[in-house]
């Protein structure tokens, strides 16, 4: 599938939306999950469970785009690896989560992996 380079930034940019709506999501869901301690009632009345479930939302419209222009083999890692690495940056800049080196390693590799796959 050979891309125009004007449609290929247009599917870079549909990647990032989605994967930061992902990552977003999945941040959102954290702090809710961590406001009310375990599955309840006041889980399923906290505003931030249903603003991860808008985003996640938004997140699979985002990547049902990214799918109509890149093929499955190649978008499904790119998605997914640029996810996590979203996800590991806020859980350690802003959850203050501790990473060990060898975490950081896999990261590393993960996103040298989704840039290759991204060509």
């Amino acid at each position: 599938m050979v891309l125009s380079r004007k449609i290929l930034k247009m599917t870079y940019m549909i990647l990032i939306i989605a994967t930061v709506l992902n990552a977003t999501a999945n941040f959102t869901l954290k702090l809710a999950a961590s406001q009310t301690g375990g599955l309840s009632i006041e889980t399923i009345k906290n505003p931030l469970l249903w603003l991860a479930l808008v985003l996640f939302g938004a997140n699979i419209l985002g990547y049902l785009l990214y799918l109509q222009r890149v093929q499955l083999a190649v978008a499904y890692p790119t998605y997914v690896g640029l996810t996590f690495v979203i996800v590991l940056a806020l859980s350690v800049f802003v959850l203050k989560e501790t990473v060990s080196v060898t975490q950081g390693i896999g990261v590393a590799l993960i996103f040298a992996g989704v840039l290759l796959a991204a060509r």
